[in-house]
């Protein structure tokens, strides 16, 4: 692939613009690259791979998960390395390193790393686990409802952000919250997506206007149908193909799609 890459840019340094992202147990190396070139480059560049350039977001929302997770890697390394170029603290000019994902400064020495932002993500349910509190803001797509999440601040644990989030968008107090899952969400600086679900006895919101558009209560069986909605159509997002009226859930590829289905199944309408 690398050959083939060459005789599209035969006069790019391609190492110099590479970036190691793994080796497997087999000794094959995993590279990514920032690639330069217009429309002309890029049609003979995927003619070449035997592939096509996506949007990247797209592109989540359709690979299989593991290689979701590569291009996550790839997409936030490329735009570090790219963002990432003086030092914080004497502004001169910083290296790379060798080896490892790291850039040092010539002059003070200080190594500035990859930084990942962590934000706490919510399933929240009634007591009786029959119903699911979503919410929407105005930047979804019409139709478009997710779970409650929001920064993890200095000194918070995730479980202490989750209640924090939750009271102040929608003004309930959770009774339990524990860890469902992770993912690495490579948009907006890079952040670390921590999937949790909120138990509560409450029923009654206090919705925050300035933070979100909606927020409700919807029953499991209304949830099943969004989540069969978007797993028959996943480019409706990017698309904008949904419809105010119509209740949509994050496409497959977002943790907010995997606690949703996790939670369909522990409810018996879907199968494990």
């Amino acid at each position: 692939m690398m050959t083939n890459l060459q005789r599209l840019y035969p006069s790019e340094d391609l190492a110099s613009r590479s970036i190691l992202l793994s080796v497997a147990d087999t000794g094959q190396a995993c590279f990514t690259a920032d690639l330069p070139g217009g429309a002309s480059v890029a049609a003979a560049a995927q003619a070449a791979l035997g592939g096509k350039f996506v949007d990247p977001r797209a592109a989540l929302f359709l690979l299989p998960w593991e290689e979701a997770c590569t291009m996550s890697h790839a997409f936030s390394m490329l735009h570090w390395r790219e963002t990432t170029n003086f030092c914080p603290g004497c502004g001169a000019e910083l290296r790379s390193r060798p080896a490892g994902h790291a850039k040092n400064c010539p002059s003070c020495d200080a190594v500035q790393y990859p930084m990942t932002s962590p934000v706490g993500i919510t399933m929240i349910t009634d007591a009786a686990q029959t119903r699911a509190l979503l919410v929407r803001q105005g930047r979804h797509p019409p139709g478009m409802y997710s779970c409650v999440a929001g920064f993890l601040e200095p000194g918070e644990t995730i479980e202490s952000c989750i209640r924090r989030e939750v009271a102040e968008e929608v003004g309930i107090d959770l009774d339990e919250v524990g860890y469902m899952g992770s993912q690495h969400w490579p948009f907006n600086g890079g952040q670390l997506m921590v999937g949790c679900y909120g138990r509560t006895e409450q029923t009654e919101l206090d919705i925050d206007t300035e933070e979100l558009e909606d927020a409700r209560w919807f029953s499991a069986e209304e949830i099943l149908e969004a989540y069969k909605r978007i797993q028959n159509n996943p480019m409706a997002r990017i698309r904008n193909e949904t419809q105010k009226g119509e209740l949509w859930v994050p496409p497959r590829g977002t943790i907010a799609n995997r606690m949703i289905k996790a939670w369909l199944t522990d409810c018996g309408l879907l199968a494990r």
